[in-house]
């Protein structure tokens, strides 16, 4: 259902593809321990489908709770410019809203993880959404 959603979204279908975002998340909460690790990816999932669709109020919370579980699977350490992309996206959407402060330090967070990581690639580029 993951997978479904995300192909689902980059097709333009973003209304299917947020249902089943919320339903994988549903699944993960009933599944408990035993899904735990799948609750991060699709967090950022959702979150980066409100942030390309321009829903920045939507994507906003959804990223923060994001941000919470990867602090659990030290995603800095394991892949610190993949983890830049996401504070980026996520100071993007803050600023959209109007919350400039706190964009302000997500993006120098990002910077300081960058400027300690310079010359390292990112594990995890993923794709993006698209609007027609």
């Amino acid at each position: 259902m993951y997978e479904w959603s995300r192909v689902t979204g980059y097709l333009g279908m973003f209304a299917d593809a947020e249902k089943g975002f919320n339903d994988v998340l549903a699944l993960i909460e009933k599944a408990g321990q035993k899904a735990e690790d799948l609750r991060p990816p699709a967090l950022l999932e959702l979150a980066r489908l409100f942030h390309d669709t321009g829903e920045h109020s939507k994507a906003v919370p959804v990223y923060k709770k994001a941000l919470a579980e990867l602090g659990r699977y030290n995603i800095e350490k394991d892949d610190p410019i993949g983890f830049t992309i996401v504070l980026d996206d996520y100071a993007q959407s803050l600023r959209s809203i109007g919350d400039v402060r706190r964009a302000e330090d997500i993006t120098q967070r990002s910077q300081s993880i960058k400027d300690k990581n310079k010359g390292v690639a990112a594990k995890f580029v993923g794709r993006r959404y698209k609007t027609p």
